[in-house]
């Protein structure tokens, strides 16, 4: 392969791909492979906490540029987890989490809105 791509892609229960990467479009190209060589690939990803439902990780390698591509291999739905119903209360599909700073409050020098 003169330029293989590895990827993943996620997708829900009912088959709605959510989010994907590859090593390409996080700036990460790789080297050409010979045949026999081994190069693995680790993503690291903080998940966002979900609403309760099945998510599954479909692993792929391809060869060429973003644009034009062949699929080498595609395991779909490699590994499927169980998403657990979060504690507390949740809005919409996923809850980010975040650190909340509150600044200082601007002064009323034009007085009290009318």
């Amino acid at each position: 392969m003169d330029r293989p791509i590895v990827g993943i892609a996620f997708r829900d229960q009912r088959g709605v791909d959510l989010a994907g990467s590859n090593t390409e479009s996080e700036g990460y190209p790789l080297q050409p492979l010979m045949a026999g060589e081994v190069c693995t690939v680790d993503f690291h990803l903080n998940i966002p906490t979900l609403y309760s439902t099945s998510l599954s990780f479909s692993p792929a390698v391809a060869n060429g540029t973003l644009e034009r591509f062949s699929v080498c291999d595609w395991i779909d739905n490699a590994v499927v987890l169980q998403m657990m119903p979060p504690g507390g209360p949740m809005y919409g599909y996923f809850r980010f989490r975040c650190c909340v700073e509150v600044n200082s409050r601007i002064s009323s020098a034009l007085g009290p809105p009318r």
